[in-house]
């Protein structure tokens, strides 16, 4: 795993230590492995999310996103009557609320993700944890680290900005 060098140690040590149980999660929208992309798209558009988990049984099968409706569907032409189960990624990466967010956030930044299903021992889907969502928690908790951040970290001002 990558370590996080632009951030201050004890900002990183709070986040190594905070699991994502503490982080409000995000209720995923679930479908069925046989529903076609339309309907899927439809969902997405009504519910803005950026993804839907697609269940086979009422067990997590598969995973579908923004990226993929572009990056496939549109860019591979494919049908839109096609079901969601041809064209899924799977097997789905996801977390367990024991994770902490430091971890999540490393693998967010290496595999390149922006959604990641959270679990529970017993297989249940307890929510997603989203990019947004780990943003609003530093927006949160960490106004004054968010909100004076310059641009580029490296760069610190010489002088004072303002009038």
């Amino acid at each position: 795993m990558k370590k996080i060098t632009i951030m201050p140690a004890p900002l990183r040590k709070i986040l190594s230590e905070t699991t994502l149980s503490r982080l409000p999660l995000t209720p995923p929208l679930l479908v069925d492995i046989g529903e076609t992309v339309e309907d899927i798209i439809h969902k997405m558009n009504e519910t803005s999310l950026g993804c839907v988990l697609i269940l086979k049984d009422k067990k997590l099968a598969g995973i579908f996103t923004e990226r993929d409706l572009v990056h496939r569907v549109i860019d591979e032409n494919i049908d839109l009557q096609t079901p969601i189960g041809n064209i899924m990624n799977s097997p789905v990466t996801t977390l367990s609320p024991e994770k902490s967010i430091a971890q999540t956030i490393c693998m967010m930044v290496e595999k390149g993700y922006r959604h990641i299903p959270l679990m529970n021992k017993e297989g249940e889907i307890l929510g997603l944890v989203r990019s947004r969502d780990i943003i609003n928690y530093f927006a949160e908790h960490f106004p004054y680290e968010v909100y004076n951040q310059p641009p580029d970290p490296t760069l610190i001002p010489q002088t004072p900005e303002g009038a």
